[in-house]
């Protein structure tokens, strides 16, 4: 009976470091790209008139395509048990878009460029939450999962950091840029999407090595009769509906403050690069 208790309470090691080391190698994406890096070198170097409200513009487009279009594809990932290759999937697009910015130079005329490879960016790595979130009941037993999801999300954040100071010490702040960089076409900052791009292939390659993905019982149901099956779901529990809406709203505040960080910090007080990245860090 002991033996029978032990073996429910153990943990999946593996399955867990794999697991919390996606968030370890995702979370640099945004961080770099969409709030710290990239976003202060468009709003500042690409296009310093209209650059904010163009970067508001792309960014609130990409939350509504992932609010309209993360439901149906998520559905169609759970009915398929495809979640492991959906997540894949995503987090190539994300990683090799975020690469792409290392192409726009510090003009004017790369501004649309810059906006479209970054609405994919960001549409992209939003996405693959979906497909990670749902992973976790493949790693975790019902009594693990706040320990695990709340692990992962620190490695998160730590990932984060890691790669902030990497890009502060070897591109920002180095005396003399490593590659060849030259700061006259901005090639530090730039460098910096390829290391973003980077960290997230390899260090996302634990969780596709250790999590196992564990069979839907329901592979045979369309991607819409899912989504209608766990809104009903959604409706029978008590105070879930409100829930949800409230955090989708404290989240919404959450995004805006993430999202202009950085911008912020260096339109209104003049931050350089590199004080911004410190103060993100």
């Amino acid at each position: 009976m002991t033996d029978n208790n032990n073996s429910k309470d153990r943990y999946n090691w593996k399955g867990v470091l794999g697991y919390a080391f996606y968030d370890w190698a995702s979370s640099p994406v945004p961080t770099l790209h969409a709030t710290f890096i990239f976003a202060v070198y468009f709003t500042t170097q690409i296009a310093p008139e209209n650059g904010t409200s163009y970067w508001g513009y792309m960014t609130a487009l990409a939350s509504l395509s992932v609010a309209f279009i993360a439901p149906f594809i998520g559905g169609f990932a759970d009915a398929r048990s495809v979640r492991k290759l959906m997540l894949f999937i995503f987090t190539l697009i994300g990683g090799v878009s975020t690469c792409f910015l290392w192409n726009i130079f510090p003009e004017d005329s790369f501004m649309m460029q810059a906006l479209i490879i970054s609405f994919i960016s960001i549409f992209a790595m939003e996405i693959t939450f979906v497909f990670y979130n749902s992973l976790l009941s493949s790693v975790a037993k019902q009594n693990q999962m706040g320990f695990v999801s709340g692990v992962s999300w620190g490695f998160g954040y730590f990932g984060a950091i890691a790669c902030l100071l990497l890009a502060l010490f070897i591109f920002i702040q180095a005396k003399e840029p490593p590659f060849g960089l030259s700061w006259n076409n901005a090639g530090p900052v730039r460098a910096t999407m390829i290391l973003a791009g980077i960290w997230l292939f390899v260090f996302s390659i634990p969780a596709f090595l250790f999590v196992k993905e564990e069979n839907t019982s329901f592979e045979k149901m369309s991607a819409i009769h899912r989504l209608i099956d766990g809104f009903k779901i959604i409706v029978k529990i008590p105070g879930l509906l409100r829930f949800m809406i409230a955090r989708m709203l404290y989240t919404d505040g959450l995004t805006v403050v993430f999202a202009f960080a950085g911008i912020y910090a260096a339109k209104v007080f003049d931050f350089a690069q590199d004080k911004v990245i410190i103060f993100a860090i």
